[in-house]
């Protein structure tokens, strides 16, 4: 449970200050930009200056970060043993919540996931398995972005106005490439349908 509130205040954390500055730097109030104590920030209290409340998503992610521990701890990821799975835990966590907030996919963390997934991918399949999954999940994400595109000017044409929001970005290209080292191929074209599936 104690680790589980680490990892969601990490998580927090870099979600705050990554799309704000790009590096790691001290928490502001988004409203007044004053600077948070650590102990308020890990608390989630208000900020000092202008009382303004934190977001509800703070509470949400360290609760969901302290199930998805416990239930870690029972149900192990497949090849993974639980201290294994944290990096990955946080590293996804953050991604999540900087896409739902901002839809963003920020070059830091992209390069950082390329890095951390290579790792991963050649310990599960090998280096040309988790090269091949890559490869294999940005030219799936890249059909689909572009097949978006084409959609947003055929519907944009057919309604007289232009379409500007595509339902991929090429961050989901370069998040696909991310994924499909860690999946190896085949098994990222399966993930990325079923995520699409489920999320659509």
């Amino acid at each position: 449970i104690f680790l589980g509130f680490v990892i969601g205040s990490l998580i927090n954390y870099f979600s705050d200050v990554l799309p704000a500055t790009r590096r790691l730097s001290q928490p502001v109030c988004p409203e007044c930009s004053h600077p948070f104590q650590v102990k308020d920030y890990l608390l989630s209290l208000p900020c000092p200056h202008c009382g303004h409340k934190q977001p509800k998503r703070h509470f949400v992610v360290l609760i969901t970060s302290v199930i998805l521990c416990v239930l870690l701890q029972f149900f192990p990821l497949h090849g993974l043993n639980f201290w294994a799975t944290i990096p990955l835990l946080i590293y996804l966590g953050v991604i999540v919540v900087i896409d739902l907030e901002h839809r963003l996919v920020l070059v830091e963390t992209s390069l950082f996931g390329l890095v951390l997934m290579l790792v991963y991918g050649i310990a599960f399949h090998g280096l040309l398995n988790a090269l091949s999954g890559a490869l294999g999940g940005m030219l799936i994400m890249l059909a689909l972005f572009l097949l978006g595109m084409a959609l947003g000017k055929v519907v944009g044409i057919l309604r007289h106005k232009a379409i500007n929001e595509v339902p991929f970005g090429f961050g989901d290209v370069v998040f696909g490439t991310i994924l499909g080292l860690l999946c190896g191929w085949p098994a990222i074209a399966a993930g990325l349908l079923l995520g699409i599936i489920l999320f659509s």
